[in-house]
């Protein structure tokens, strides 16, 4: 319809022009040419502005029409693509839910799982741990033990051995001071007498007295202060078994962990001898894990004495503690009857025969 209407208006100007050009010609000679490039150009123009009036109409048609178009569509996407939001919020939610469900339902099962034997796991991990560490201290005890033993009793051995032998020679010395004093005091009485024999009887004899009264405190001082050393010296004899017997009481302590009873063991008891130097060397071997007191007679003989044996661990003979004691040999009759006391108090006694014959 409108390229029809175009088409009228054109022709409608070409009858316009052409009745202007034919007044034109009745009352002017102007160039043809002119004119009809004046034609031509109005023909053109008409033209151009009727295409751009019908374009114009469809143009804006169009425009109407798409925008109605795509309005409609836009809000039919738009219901859509909420409807579709919507749907997916819903799905999503539910998978989201399910998902977490899940994942909730293995952490219960899991931690039910661990609370049914966590407790079980636990209990399992600290008797094993406090296993190790009771092992781990006991042995770290048993080796610290072994080698305090060892330096306590090296230290001890070596300072009884200094002291006495420093004080030997602080006695050698002293006797050999008193000695000389007592031989040089000697020396001048004697030499003092001779020059002056001739002297008064009454001053001789008062210078005797004096010589004498002198002697007489050195002597006595002397005796006094041997009996402080005798004191002294049993004092220590009595204080080392006192010692001695507190140490023992803590070896036969330390054996109330063992399940067997605690017993002197005879067959732990050994007795051998043999000739040493002209005398019978008694040697009493003792294997038991504490001392043994025994008290020994040499049956010919009469004599006889009461020594211990010491125990076993940690001596120079391993697993074995040794005392020794000696007699005169008699013959093969002669015989030692060593005695101690048992478990029980009870009395327990062995013979053994001279000439290394032990029954």
């Amino acid at each position: 319809m409108k390229i029809k209407s175009i088409k009228g208006k054109i022709a409608a100007g070409a009858i316009a022009v052409t009745v202007i050009g034919s007044s034109t010609f009745a009352f002017a000679n102007t160039n043809a040419g002119s004119q009809f490039k004046a034609w031509g150009d109005a023909q053109i123009a008409a033209a151009k502005l009727a295409i751009s009036d019908a374009l114009a109409g469809s143009l804006k048609t169009a425009k109407d029409r798409i925008e109605s178009k795509a309005s409609a569509n836009k809000n039919a996407a738009e219901g859509r693509i909420n409807q579709a939001g919507t749907d997916e919020k819903a799905e999503t939610k539910s998978n989201i839910e399910a998902k977490l469900k899940e994942h909730i339902d293995s952490l219960t099962s899991q931690l039910a799982t661990f609370l049914a034997t966590i407790g079980g796991d636990f209990n399992a991990l600290v008797t094993a741990e406090n296993n190790n560490t009771t092992s781990s201290l006991d042995g770290q005890y048993s080796a610290l033990e072994t080698n305090i033993t060892i330096v306590l009793n090296e230290a001890k051995d070596t300072n009884v051995r200094d002291v006495t032998e420093q004080s030997l020679l602080v006695k050698g010395e002293a006797t050999s001071k008193l000695i000389q004093e007592i031989n040089r005091v000697k020396q001048e009485l004697a030499d003092e007498v001779a020059s002056q024999k001739t002297a008064a009887n009454n001053k001789v004899t008062t210078h005797l007295n004096d010589g004498v009264t002198r002697i007489n405190g050195q002597l006595d001082s002397l005796i006094s202060g041997l009996e402080i050393a005798a004191r002294n010296s049993i004092a220590n004899a009595g204080q080392d078994v006192e010692d001695s017997a507190a140490a023992n009481f803590d070896r036969v302590i330390n054996l109330i962990s063992d399940n067997a009873p605690i017993k002197v063991d005879k067959q732990k008891l050994q007795v051998s001898n043999k000739l040493v130097n002209g005398n019978m060397e008694w040697t009493v071997t003792n294997k038991n894990d504490f001392d043994v007191v025994f008290t020994w007679r040499h049956v010919k003989t009469g004599v006889g004495g009461v020594l211990e044996t010491e125990y076993a661990k940690g001596k120079g003979d391993v697993g074995a503690g040794k005392t020794t004691f000696f007699t005169t040999p008699t013959d093969k009759t002669g015989s030692v009857i060593i005695e101690w006391l048992d478990e029980k108090g009870a009395k327990q006694n062995m013979e053994v025969k001279e000439a290394n014959n032990p029954q």
